[in-house]
């Protein structure tokens, strides 16, 4: 079978969520405004048995759909994709989630929570390193 091309340029707008697809070849780019839209949109959509759908759909024909936040891949799949264990961990198996660039679009979206979030995260590894210093 030869692959698809796809040819997209698309603005919408999901539960309140800007969205715009576009193409470019065999892949397919979702831009989202908020990387936490990502997982309003799978609710949308109908959840795992939509999802696993689109994933069989994608892989068979030999496309790629990635999504993007200020032009950095926070997820893939399809094509090429290497499905991670923090998506089969969070119900959607057969995605890759580039956990760096993830982290990295919700603090740059979302700061404030970002820095209470590494504040508590420091303070759990200090809480840790001093039980294990203590019982040496």
């Amino acid at each position: 079978m030869n692959p698809l091309e796809v040819l997209a340029d698309l603005s919408l707008e999901i539960n309140g969520q800007p969205m715009r697809v576009t193409s470019e070849g065999q892949t397919i780019y979702l831009d989202v405004t908020d990387p936490l839209a990502l997982r309003s949109l799978q609710e949308s959509a109908g959840g795992l048995p939509r999802h696993a759908a689109l994933i069989d759909f994608v892989r068979s024909a030999e496309l790629r759909l990635e999504a993007r936040y200020r032009g950095s891949t926070i997820a893939a799949l399809g094509a090429g994709a290497r499905p991670s264990r923090l998506a089969r961990w969070a119900g959607i198996p057969g995605v890759e989630v580039r956990t760096g660039a993830l982290s990295a679009a919700v603090a740059r979206s979302r700061p404030v929570a970002a820095a209470g979030m590494a504040i508590i995260a420091t303070l759990l590894l200090l809480a840790v390193a001093k039980r294990v210093l203590s019982s040496a």
